[in-house]
């Protein structure tokens, strides 16, 4: 098939007749020779590629996908100023999929977006098509239906919190969205897009956020995940918790990072679990922990490090959950930086790799100038 490589295009028939409008920001266009669809009434796109080096263990079945522009402006000039027009779509071109917008810049064109992907393959690369520049659309987005039913809860974090309940969004359908605690974490630069900013105090009160008790972490296996940037291990910093006390009668589990050395822990009431293995101070790592009945699994930056006894669940159902801090208003508080908390239901070593291979720093090779973009290493 023919390619292009332009900078503006109106579709003016089915048959995908292009007028070159000029050639100061191009943008790959492929020409419908083969009968390949176009989106309703939409007048630019853009292609992009996932590289199948980058994919852990594939296929990947509805996988979200990152799609991360630090600026466009093809996007900035054409776009609805609020994104609203900004859809994606499979390969066919027409397929429409589910795409949430954290962050979208009109003066920029910077754009960070999660889109739901059906098959993600590790042996051949996926294409994705980018559609933009339709005034009269409404909102396109369907943020709830990327990411699947084995997360629990996807935090963001990207969030400016001021103490309204509910500020902290929960991209998931189960709306667990949580609260700025008695003193408010700050909003602060993160992996990918913002990131929420904990003062770590020994004895509190500390910066935390509060998240409805009615979400539970009841069964394994489960994994949780986050990009962690730490300013200190100057006390048990904890990341994540469900609990009221530090006994087991009262808690599910808590996980961080240890007194001192950083090192990666969990409390289940009845014991620590204490990792060798340790995020950076000052670097962002991406951290994940799968926890199974029979064992959990500590991964840094996509490397497995070490199994470590398998935690033993708490008791109490309704414990109060809370990020940065052990329990709301209580101790064990983070000192650092947190992006992109994830829970699941399910393990997801291989798929989170897969996460982490393309987000910043991995994700963007930029082929002509501002157009076709490539997922590469």
């Amino acid at each position: 098939m023919p390619r292009l490589c332009v900078s503006r295009i109106s579709r003016l028939a089915i048959g995908m007749v292009l007028i070159v409008l000029g050639v100061t920001q191009p943008l790959w266009v492929e020409i419908n020779a083969d009968g390949e669809g176009w989106y309703s009434s939409w007048q630019l796109r853009k292609a992009i590629t996932i590289d199948a080096t980058n994919v852990s263990s594939g296929p990947h079945t509805n996988f979200p996908v990152l799609v991360n522009l630090s600026s466009d402006s093809s996007l900035a000039s054409r776009a609805q100023a609020d994104g609203d027009d900004i859809l994606f779509t499979s390969s066919d071109g027409t397929t429409k999929l589910s795409h949430e917008i954290e962050k979208y810049g009109s003066s920029t064109g910077e754009l960070v977006a999660w889109v739901k992907v059906p098959s993600l393959s590790s042996a051949s690369n996926t294409v994705l098509y980018m559609y933009y520049s339709d005034a009269s659309v409404a909102s396109q987005q369907n943020a709830t239906a990327v990411w699947d039913s084995n997360y629990t809860a996807v935090w963001h974090l990207k969030e400016t919190p001021a103490g309204t309940s509910g500020e902290i969004t929960d991209s998931t359908s189960n709306a667990k969205n949580g609260t700025g605690g008695t003193r408010i974490p700050l909003a602060a630069t993160g992996k990918i897009g913002g990131s929420l900013e904990f003062d770590g105090i020994p004895d509190g009160p500390a910066k935390y956020v509060s998240i409805p008790s009615t979400f539970d972490i009841a069964s394994f296996p489960f994994t949780i995940e986050a990009w962690v940037n730490p300013d200190d291990y100057g006390d048990y910093g904890a990341i994540f918790g469900k609990r009221d006390s530090a006994a087991a009668g009262d808690m599910r589990v808590d996980l961080g990072l240890n007194l001192t050395s950083g090192a990666v822990y969990t409390y289940d009431g009845t014991a620590q679990r204490i990792s060798t293995f340790s995020p950076t101070v000052g670097t962002w790592t991406h951290l994940v922990f799968v926890a199974r009945s029979t064992g959990s699994d500590v991964y840094l930056n996509g490397a497995f490090k070490e199994t470590i006894t398998a935690v033993t669940l708490g008791t109490d159902a309704t414990a109060a959950v809370s990020i940065g801090i052990t329990q709301n208003g209580g101790d064990d508080s983070y000192d650092g930086r947190i992006d992109e908390l994830r829970i699941s239901n399910s393990q997801r070593a291989a798929w989170l790799d897969s996460h982490r291979v393309q987000q910043p720093g991995h994700a963007y090779h930029v082929l002509c100038s501002g157009g076709s973009h490539i997922l590469t290493s």
